[in-house]
């Protein structure tokens, strides 16, 4: 062994010999286990933050585990990490062609939720990965760990490179990490919790007046994007989530970043900084123009989102960046209460916030309809935020109002577009929006909208207990596609009995036969949760299953 391979192999045997399960290993290659495992909950503490206590919790390793040694599953972010593990003796090598492709099947297995392919231990995770997986924000780290290299090969590379490239179609949901000794000797050297210090230099800063030391100002984004650079997720330590990665709301600061970057200081809500100890240097002196802080043990409680999505527009537009300042308010613990930190970090993360529904709320034209839904149909259509929403029969949410319409448009872009971004349907503006709630929408229309589509989930979700494998997982994923279908279907008949209640039934039990044999026919080595956010992929498989029905008809 080199010596920080031994060195790693002591670590994991103190910390990890009573926390890890062996008992379905043989005595004389315990040790062996001992170290690989150890390993895999080394790599998850990595990622994750998490202690060894709960990092021993996520180890999968064994038979049938399909080339996954932990998994980690965090349902709020949403979030999944998987690792896979590989102990090499000597610090040199790392993940073989064969190991990358058995992960790469199994990271496909458990995503379309074949979990009868995997081992009793895999199986209790399977409610928090099926929850997870049917997030549209849900990131996917797939994690490799080796005492070896911290690269991996070409074909090892090539292999996730492949699957990557249909996951991330057409949104990114996998990212890849290798940690090699390099990485893992450094982490476990450096401690769980290494003190992210930073220095910033604030324009046209000032400091608050009592009862506790802060300061506020403008930071340059770059210098910003150069914390996250050097300290990662660490930054967010004490906060209540980490970076989310590319969300609907993180994808549109990048956006302000790289098109108007001198405007965002104006559009950005700022980030929060908690430190264990503030030091104003003598650069800049008594004037307020700019200051130069030294910062000790920060975390941000506020903003994490704002930092990591400066920093991924920092990768792509360094030089725009520059351009942009950010509102930042640092706030020193050192001499505070006990609990004043934590105070800080909830109530910063619990102020209401507005979303593109809230805007919806202005239009005359949902008034309009709430008032039609109370007269004619003596229903409850709720629009804003924070509304008892109606349940069954009561009536129905503008979310699902536009859903059902999206399903009903004939383009199957909409229905791509509820599955893969629901948002931007209440955008309201001259986009999708204004295609979907229209001037002459009436109540009695919108409403066997809705019903319709509770039919179809309603059968859908009879029909996922009754399938298994990648037809399973096409009855989960492939639901806003089917509903198109179906009221295409409906759309194109004279047959009065399949606008019925039965009618749709039957209707979606047939669509939904056709997509599975379809997506099989057209689609067979594709990631099925991602098809279905494809919408040239989505496109073609409607335009196939209606010429077919027309057949037919």
């Amino acid at each position: 062994m080199s010596l920080q391979v031994t060195q790693v192999a002591a670590k994991i045997e103190r910390d990890y010999q009573d926390l890890i399960d062996l008992s379905d290993v043989g005595a004389h290659a315990q040790r062996a286990h001992l170290h690989t495992r150890g390993l895999a909950a080394l790599a998850v503490q990595m990622v994750t933050g998490r202690d060894p206590v709960d990092a021993s919790a996520a180890i999968v390793d064994g038979g049938d585990d399909n080339g996954i040694d932990a998994i980690w599953v965090d349902e709020a972010t949403p979030w999944i990490v998987l690792v896979q593990s590989k102990w090499r003796q000597h610090g040199r090598g790392g993940i073989d062609l064969g190991d990358m492709h058995k992960f790469v099947d199994g990271l496909k297995a458990l995503t379309e939720e074949r979990f009868e392919r995997f081992n009793a231990k895999v199986k209790p995770f399977a409610a928090q990965l099926t929850a997870a997986l049917r997030e549209v924000n849900l990131r996917i780290t797939v994690v490799v760990v080796t005492t070896g290299a911290s690269t991996l090969g070409e074909h090892s590379q090539r292999v996730f490179d492949d699957v990557a490239e249909q996951m991330n179609d057409p949104t990114e949901q996998v990212e890849l990490r290798v940690l090699g000794l390099a990485e893992v000797h450094r982490f476990l050297v450096e401690g769980m919790r290494v003190q992210a210090d930073v220095d910033v230099t604030l324009a046209n800063w000032g400091p608050l007046d009592g009862p506790y030391q802060a300061f506020y100002g403008a930071a340059s984004a770059s210098e910003v994007a150069g914390w996250y650079e050097q300290h990662g997720d660490r930054l967010f330590d004490g906060n209540i989530r980490r970076a989310l990665g590319l969300t609907s709301a993180n994808r549109s600061i990048v956006a302000t970043l790289r098109k108007t970057p001198g405007h965002f200081w104006y559009f950005n809500n700022g980030i929060t900084v908690l430190c264990q100890k503030i030091e104003k240097t003598a650069a800049g002196g008594v004037m307020r123009t700019f200051g130069q802080f030294s910062l000790t043990g920060i975390t941000v409680v506020n903003g994490a989102q704002t930092v990591a999505s400066i920093a991924e527009a920092a990768r792509h537009d360094p030089a725009v960046v520059e351009q942009a300042q950010v509102l930042v308010r640092l706030i020193s613990l050192d001499d505070v209460a006990a609990d004043f930190g934590e105070q800080v970090t909830r109530a910063t993360n619990t102020q209401n916030t507005v979303e593109a529904r809230d805007f919806v709320a202005l239009d005359s034209l949902q008034s309009t309809l709430r008032e039609d839904f109370a007269l004619r149909l003596g229903k409850r259509y709720s629009v804003k935020r924070g509304e008892d929403q109606p349940v069954g029969a009561e009536g129905c949410s503008v979310v699902e109002a536009a859903d059902a319409l999206a399903c009903a448009h004939p383009d199957p872009s909409f229905a791509v577009l509820a599955k893969r971004e629901r948002g931007m349907l209440l955008e309201t503006g001259d986009g999708y929006y204004r295609q979907l709630f229209t001037s002459d929408l009436a109540a009695e229309l919108l409403w066997r909208h809705v019903e319709v589509l509770r039919l179809v989930d309603a059968v859908l979700a009879e029909r996922k207990t009754e399938l298994a494998g990648r037809a399973k997982t096409v009855a989960v994923h492939g639901n806003r596609l089917t509903a198109h279908l179906v009221f295409r279907a409906m759309a194109a008949t004279d047959e009065p009995d399949e606008r019925t209640d039965r009618g749709v039934r039957d209707l979606t039990r047939v669509m939904l036969g056709h997509l599975i044999d379809e997506v099989e026919a057209a689609f067979p080595d594709n990631y099925v949760t991602s098809l279905f956010k494809n919408t040239t992929k989505c496109r073609q498989l409607a335009t196939v299953i209606q010429g077919r029905m027309a057949m037919a008809g």
